[in-house]
């Protein structure tokens, strides 16, 4: 006769689980939900702004014990694009996978994105590519 009880969209911290079973035995246990820096992203390197497959400069998060769920720690990202002389051709406080270097010639870019949780500034590159 077991019973479960679901928790569903903890926010990050410590937690104590304490359990009773039938014979009134008690035993309790500590974990931590949403660990800092738990977030792993992966970032796709190269867009084609006329290819409905990737069209996009997309960023991909997770939280490392759970990698079957895409975009699990994906939050509020703040995301500046330069070209290659350093200056700044793109810029959204809340970036949602949706710039497609509109009116930007095919070359490589310059990428700073930070997640609002922890502000650790990620870095690197995206190549545009139009195919015709």
């Amino acid at each position: 006769n077991a019973t479960s009880l679901v928790r569903e969209n903890l926010k990050p911290g410590k937690y104590t689980l304490t359990l009773t079973d039938v014979n009134g035995c008690i035993k309790t246990f500590d974990f931590v939900v949403g660990e800092k820096n738990n977030c792993s992203c992966t970032i796709y390197s190269t867009i084609n702004p006329n290819d409905p497959a990737n069209q996009f400069f997309h960023i991909e998060c997770w939280t490392k014990d759970c990698p079957n769920k895409p975009n699990s720690c994906l939050e509020q990202i703040e995301l500046y694009i330069y070209n290659r002389w350093g200056n700044l051709v793109y810029k959204d406080l809340n970036y949602k996978n949706d710039w497609d270097a509109p009116g930007l010639p095919d070359g490589v870019y310059y990428y700073q994105f930070r997640r609002a949780s922890d502000k650790k500034i990620e870095k690197g590159s995206i190549v545009v590519k139009r195919s015709n």
